[in-house]
C-alpha cells in the first residue's frame, strides 16, 4: 500500500530526471553542444545514485510482493483486521477454518489467527476454539506452541482485561462499535489493512482533549501534586512507556498522534523493553509460564 505508493513516487522522479537528461525519442542524446555535454557531465553522479537507488528499492519491492503472494497475506491480514473489529462468530469461524485448511497459510499465520478468534469469542465460542485447535493439531503444528492459546487467555483473557477492547463488554463499547461501523460507511477506510485501532490511541485522545484528569485514576496513578492539579494538567510532551513489550501497531499510533498534533505543540515518544511480534509474544508466553504448560 504505502510502500507501492512511494516507491511509484520514487520512480515518476527518476522518470523525470532521466527524460531531462536523455531524449526520450530513438534513444538519441540531447548533447548537441559543449554546454550540454558540461552540463551532463555535472549532474552524472547524481543520476547513477538515483537510478542505483530506484533498482534497489524496486528489487526489495518486488521480493516483498512475492513473499506477500506466497503466503497470503492481504486476504489474511483482512481476516485479522475483521476479527479485531466486526462481531460475526459464525462467519469468522467459517473463515478462520478455511485458512488453516490452505496449504499457502504458514503454520505460524494459522496460529496467530486461531490465537486471536479464541481473544475475541472467548466466551461465546468456546466449543468452536477448541475445534480450531484441534485443526491446528492435525495440520502438524507443535503441540507445544498450540499450549499458547490457552495461556494467552489466562493472561489476557475477558477476567483479567483492565479494558473493554473489543468493544462488547458494556453498552458504551458496544455502541461505540456500531458508530466505528457506520461512520467507516459513510466515509471509507483508508486502509483495510488499519482498521483497529490499539487502546493506546483512545488513551492519547483522552489526554489531548482532557488533559491528565481524562484519564481513569484506577488505570493510572499520578506521583506529586493535588487532585486538582492532575484534572487541569495538559502534558505537551508525552513519554509512553509499556513494560513487557510494544507492538508496531502502537509505534504506527505514536508517529499518527505526532503528525495529527504538531501544530498543537504535543509530542509522544513510545518506549519498551522489547518491540514484539506474534511470534516473539508467543514465545514469551510459553518461556515464561512452564507451571501453566504442566497443568493445561
Amino acid at each position: 500500500g504505502e510502500l507501492g505508493s512511494a516507491l511509484k513516487t520514487i520512480v515518476d522522479e527518476f522518470q523525470k530526471s532521466e527524460s531531462g537528461t536523455v531524449a526520450s525519442g530513438g534513444g538519441k542524446s540531447r548533447l548537441s553542444s559543449i554546454a550540454d555535454i558540461q552540463r551532463f557531465m555535472e549532474n552524472y553522479p547524481d543520476f547513477k545514485k538515483q537510478q542505483g537507488m530506484v533498482a534497489k528499492h524496486v528489487a526489495l519491492t518486488s521480493e516483498l510482493s512475492a513473499v506477500v503472494d506466497a503466503r497470503n497475506l492481504l486476504d489474511l491480514s483482512e481476516l485479522e483486521q475483521e476479527l479485531a473489529c466486526e462481531e460475526s462468530l459464525t462467519d469468522s469461524f467459517d473463515r478462520v477454518e478455511t485458512f488453516l485448511a490452505d496449504p499457502k497459510v504458514l503454520q505460524d499465520d494459522k496460529l496467530r489467527l486461531v490465537a486471536l478468534y479464541s481473544l475475541r469469542y472467548q466466551m461465546e465460542g468456546e466449543r468452536e476454539t477448541r475445534f480450531l485447535e484441534r485443526s491446528l493439531q492435525d495440520s502438524g503444528l507443535d503441540k507445544e506452541k498450540i499450549k499458547a492459546i490457552a495461556l494467552l487467555r489466562k493472561i489476557s483473557g475477558v477476567a483479567v482485561r483492565g479494558s473493554d477492547i473489543f468493544n462488547k463488554r458494556t453498552v458504551m463499547g458496544a455502541a461505540k462499535g456500531i458508530v466505528r461501523r457506520q461512520m467507516e460507511g459513510v466515509k471509507g477506510v483508508s486502509n483495510v489493512l488499519t482498521r483497529y485501532e490499539p487502546l493506546l490511541a483512545s488513551r492519547l485522545a483522552a489526554l489531548k482533549m482532557g488533559g491528565i484528569g481524562a484519564l481513569r485514576e484506577s488505570e493510572f496513578k499520578v506521583l506529586g501534586g493535588s487532585a486538582s492539579n492532575r484534572a487541569s494538567a495538559r502534558p505537551q510532551q508525552i513519554v509512553v512507556f509499556i513494560v513487557g513489550g510494544a507492538t508496531y501497531a502502537e509505534a504506527r499510533c505514536i508517529a499518527e498522534f505526532n503528525r495529527d498534533n504538531a501544530t498543537r505543540g504535543m509530542r509522544a515518544v513510545l518506549g519498551c523493553n522489547v518491540m514484539h511480534t506474534t511470534a516473539s509474544y508467543l514465545e514469551d508466553i510459553l518461556r515464561s509460564s512452564p507451571q501453566e504448560l504442566e497443568t493445561s
